[in-house]
């Protein structure tokens, strides 16, 4: 039997992003790790969690808010890339 073959698609060009849409990003990134840190301090006042579940949901906390600072310096940094070229 034939085998089908499959094309492979066209390769698309690569376009730098466009400067304000990375601005937006940054933003969104702090905002989120800024509602993260509220969470954090209202976890400290829920009493129905007991102290091991109040921990493991603090540490999923602080992690999702590293990851967003983390996120907003890359992105941030990305935008430092680009400012100043013709395509962007």
């Amino acid at each position: 039997m034939d085998e089908p073959t499959q094309a492979c698609p066209p390769r698309a060009t690569l376009t730098v992003p466009a400067h304000k849409t990375l601005q937006h990003a940054v933003a969104l990134e702090e905002e989120l790790s800024a509602r993260v840190k509220s969470a954090v301090e209202q976890l400290q006042r829920v009493e129905s969690l007991d102290e091991e579940q109040r921990a493991e949901i603090q540490a999923i906390l602080e992690a999702m808010q590293h990851d967003s600072r983390n996120h907003a310096e890359l992105v941030g940094n990305l935008v430092g890339c680009y400012q100043g070229r013709s395509d962007a």
